[in-house]
């Protein structure tokens, strides 16, 4: 029974683990986002600030999911 637990705990661990890391993609591309239109021109504030909120959120996501993670 304790190998089935185990087991467990390791593919829990493993679909955290691959969320965290869709998490950290979503975050960088935001970063780009932001960075490539603040760049231009004639930005548009109002978008950054959305793409900024946006990334708040998903930092907030992973340090939650980060420290549910368990390594052994």
């Amino acid at each position: 029974m304790r190998g089935l637990i185990c087991l467990i705990t390791q593919e829990h661990t493993m679909n955290l683990e691959n969320y965290l890391e869709e998490l950290r993609r979503k975050h960088f591309q935001l970063d780009e986002k932001i960075n490539f239109e603040q760049k231009q021109p004639q930005f548009a504030e109002l978008e950054i600030k959305l793409f900024k909120k946006q990334k708040l959120c998903i930092k907030d996501q992973i340090k939650k999911i980060a420290s549910r993670i368990v390594y052994n």
